[in-house]
């Protein structure tokens, strides 16, 4: 008996979810001091989330016999990134403001510093700051859903090509085994 189509999906993406969690936790009390780590770190993270997303993808190829069609397999990767993005939209909204209400500042700090001691001019500075705050927005709700969306069209992208990647057709016809082979 086949097992439900998305169990393999919402297995990954609880564990990318989680996985995402511990990393920006640490991320967070850790990591803020310095922007550009800040940015690496993060990059780093991402990488490790779209590599399990991969890996639902390729789960799912192996759960149904080594071949799975584009739309199977995307379908899996679509529904790991929902869960995963939805785990870390509610962890982000709930650290942001209640946890940590006060993380943004400090970042923004901290960015300040950062550039301060780069030399840059007061007017430089601005400027940088102004760009950050228009980014990064409030963490309240209606910014929160507005994430979501985004990042999961941004990841969709990626499950498209991991689709591609994946994606192997059953062939119509088998061929003959050899004499070999017999």
């Amino acid at each position: 008996m086949e097992k439900n189509k998305f169990s393999i999906a919402i297995k990954n993406g609880v564990i990318a979810g989680l996985i995402y969690v511990l990393l920006l936790t640490l991320l967070y009390i850790f990591g803020y001091h310095s922007p550009l780590m800040f940015a690496l770190y993060k990059l780093i993270i991402y990488l490790i989330i779209l590599g399990i997303f991969f890996w639902a993808g390729y789960e799912r190829k192996k759960q149904i016999g080594g071949y799975g069609d584009f739309k199977t397999i995307f379908q899996t990767i679509l529904v790991c990134i929902v869960v995963t993005e939805l785990i870390y939209a509610v962890y982000n909204y709930v650290y942001l403001n209640y946890v940590e209400p006060q993380f943004m500042d400090k970042f923004k700090q901290a960015t300040l510093d950062y550039l301060s001691n780069k030399g840059l001019t007061q007017e430089q500075i601005d400027q940088q700051m102004e760009k950050m705050n228009s980014r990064t927005g409030e963490p309240n709700l209606k910014n929160t859903l507005i994430g979501i969306g985004i990042w999961i069209v941004v990841d969709s992208i990626f499950g498209l090509i991991f689709a591609s990647i994946l994606k192997k057709e059953k062939p119509m016809f088998q061929e003959p085994l050899s004499a070999e082979q017999q």
